[in-house]
């Protein structure tokens, strides 16, 4: 409903029924202003969240991309920051587990939430920041540092 109401409003000038080409050409606008639409409304538990998480929290639900079907993150990765150190992604649902070990060989075990080709890593238990958002690039996982987990 939403979605038609601001199509139409971004149309000029209005038609009854607008064209395909001109719905294909708002959708990016939609997009976008769909997600951020939904965090404020929603609140996205904005008590329990302290600042910090409410912000990493706002820029996850708030990517421009949607949910693309078929990005299957469950697998083993290579991560070339630690080399012969697979981590290895496990999939429940809209969450996932990511069990790994370094170079030390001390096992680690980290939580995930999964939404559309993102991740979004809580690294505490290892020593990490809480908010790590890792995007699918189709061959794997990108990090902010520039690091890259690929699939194997």
């Amino acid at each position: 409903m939403l979605a038609i109401a601001l199509c139409e409003a971004s149309l000029a000038p209005p038609r009854k029924t607008p064209s395909r080409r001109s719905i294909i050409a708002a959708a990016p606008a939609i997009a976008t202003a769909l997600p951020a639409f939904a965090v404020k409304e929603t609140g996205y538990a904005a008590n329990a969240l302290s600042a910090s998480e409410q912000g990493a929290a706002q820029r996850f639900a708030a990517s421009p991309q949607g949910e693309p079907a078929g990005i299957r993150f469950a697998g083993s990765y290579s991560d070339p920051n630690h080399p012969g150190c697979p981590r290895k992604v496990k999939l429940a649902g809209k969450n996932a587990v990511i069990i790994g070990s370094d170079e030390d060989g001390k096992a680690w075990k980290v939580k995930a939430e999964v939404s559309g080709r993102r991740l979004l890593i809580d690294f505490t238990p290892k020593g990490g920041p809480a908010d790590v958002v890792a995007t699918w690039t189709g061959l794997g996982l990108s990090f902010p540092d520039g690091n890259v987990w690929t699939k194997v």
